[in-house]
């Protein structure tokens, strides 16, 4: 048996494939995996309002949506961004991890200590990184954070 007259034919075949508009089949799984899905979690930041000159908390919390469940073996961690010098707070701590995050299944917390310093208004911005599973798969995951903080005077 000859090879080449094989090798002709899919040639030949392949190239009217694509002549035609004929699509692979690892294109057509690829535009169907790229539907728009529902989202695997939800990650809450509420603005703050803190005192120059007294301490506050930033809160923070992440929920999967089911099936999904917070991987609890997996490390989650929040890496907060440089402030700059535009801050009118300063966070004790930049970044958190271990014991500082409250984690279980459902729900994932944490309270980010702060102090106000001048009056004003000013985002803190983070990053969020923990891991997501259900039934069949674990996945990694990123979210960028941001808290909206406003700096009032204090009272006299």
């Amino acid at each position: 048996m000859n090879v080449y007259p094989q090798i002709y034919m899919a040639f030949v075949i392949g190239a009217m494939a694509t002549a035609f508009g004929c699509k692979s089949v690892e294109q057509v799984q690829t535009q169907s995996k790229s539907k728009v899905s529902a989202p695997l979690f939800h990650v809450t930041a509420p603005p703050l309002q803190v005192v120059a000159n007294e301490n506050a908390a930033a809160q923070l919390a992440l929920k999967p949506v089911p099936p999904w469940k917070i991987n609890t073996e997996y490390p989650t961690k929040l890496q907060l961004d440089a402030s700059g010098t535009e801050a009118h707070f300063s966070p004790q701590k930049v970044s958190f991890g271990g014991s500082d995050i409250a984690v279980a299944e459902s729900k994932a917390t944490l309270s980010i200590p702060l102090r106000g310093d001048r009056p004003g208004e000013s985002t803190m911005n983070g990053t969020l990184k923990f891991s997501l599973c259900r039934a069949d798969q674990c996945i990694l995951r990123e979210s960028p954070v941001a808290w909206n903080i406003r700096v009032a005077e204090p009272t006299r």
